[in-house]
């Protein structure tokens, strides 16, 4: 019971001030690992980034410490930024999770207007505002 609780609590204050706070604020979260991000509604997490085609959307895949990779969404704006680079070196990122299940005929889904490439290496996509 009290793990629940500590839990949500860490959720709930990532979650006011997701939009608001500076990386600085957040990092004093620490960051989440793969299994805590998969059970979350918010995903605080790092690792080696690289910027992949998936599904024909330009997306960052990352691969966790531990060996995970998690599909990352961020704007359209910032993966334009990263245009002639594959690896982007060690990065956090937060975002909200959303689970994306891939049928034989899809190839990107959209969300809050992005199109976004369904899952190479993992169940969810952290979607970064």
């Amino acid at each position: 019971m009290i793990k629940e609780a500590m839990i949500f609590g860490f959720v709930f204050s990532v979650a006011s001030c997701f939009v608001s706070c500076s990386s600085d604020r957040l990092a004093e979260f620490g960051t989440m690992t793969y299994n805590d991000c998969a059970k979350s509604r918010i995903c605080n997490i790092r690792g080696q980034a690289s910027v992949k085609y998936i599904d024909h959307v330009k997306m960052i895949n990352l691969k966790t410490s531990s060996g995970d990779c998690v599909n990352i969404s961020v704007p359209n704006e910032s993966i334009m930024a990263f245009k002639n680079r594959d690896s982007l070196g060690t990065k956090t990122y937060t975002g909200h999770v959303f689970y994306l299940t891939k049928a034989s005929d899809e190839v990107a889904v959209t969300i809050n207007g992005r199109r976004i490439g369904v899952g190479e290496c993992s169940d969810f996509i952290v979607f970064v505002e």
